[in-house]
């Protein structure tokens, strides 16, 4: 993303022609199963605008035309420099592109070990990443998702996880409040890591894990 980046260039566009009909070019990247915004920080509001019903309603709409996204499934990553946006250089982004993710991950240094060790390795690395193949598939993906839907959370789980929003709203140290989609990521997040661990049942524990990763979000 960049300050130029347009909604067209990840849309898509309408090509008007004199004496053709007017010919929709779906070729944006946001018709991908998986779509990575890389610096999203650096886009324009009108550019940020255009995510919006991609990311909630799951379609987008192209000079009045309605086109929806594949599913499953659809998904949005997106990296941001935190810096870029704490020194001035960039805008902070609007709460209503922040609320619609469901989950953010800060990526801090690796240990002086651990880079050492990167630094030594990486020319195998880069070979790796160079001839990296196909490691699963789109079915294999959906299964996954139906698989997480199907682990159980118990209705006291439930008002754990309430309880915990209603603190973080009645807290007068939090500026900005949580909305319900933080209370709807942070359930569902519960459940991946339910997942993860092998378990078809959510646990209290999932929830604290989940807990700031789905409401610094929201």
């Amino acid at each position: 993303m960049t300050n130029e980046t347009l909604p067209s260039d990840i849309l898509g566009f309408i090509i008007y022609a004199p004496g053709m009909e007017p010919r929709l070019v779906k070729g944006g990247p946001i018709f991908a199963n998986v779509v990575l915004l890389d610096e999203i920080n650096r886009a324009p509001p009108r550019t940020l605008s255009a995510l919006i019903e991609a990311m909630q309603e799951r379609q987008v709409t192209i000079d009045g035309t309605p086109l929806e996204l594949p599913r499953p499934p659809h998904m949005v990553l997106a990296t941001m420099n935190i810096v870029e946006v704490e020194l001035g250089y960039t805008q902070a982004l609007p709460m209503a592109i922040l609320d619609r993710f469901m989950s953010s991950i800060y990526v801090s240094y690796v240990s002086d070990a651990e880079e050492v060790m990167i630094i030594k390795d990486i020319d195998r690395i880069e070979h790796e990443l160079s001839t990296l193949g196909s490691i699963t598939s789109l079915g294999e993906v959906a299964k996954l998702i139906d698989d997480v839907k199907n682990v159980y959370v118990d209705d006291s789980v439930i008002g754990y996880i309430m309880g915990l929003v209603r603190e973080i709203r009645s807290d007068p140290r939090v500026q900005v409040t949580l909305s319900t989609r933080a209370s709807i990521s942070l359930f569902k997040l519960s459940r991946a890591l339910a997942y993860l661990d092998g378990r078809d049942y959510v646990l209290p524990d999932d929830v604290k894990v989940a807990a700031y990763p789905a409401s610094c979000i929201g």
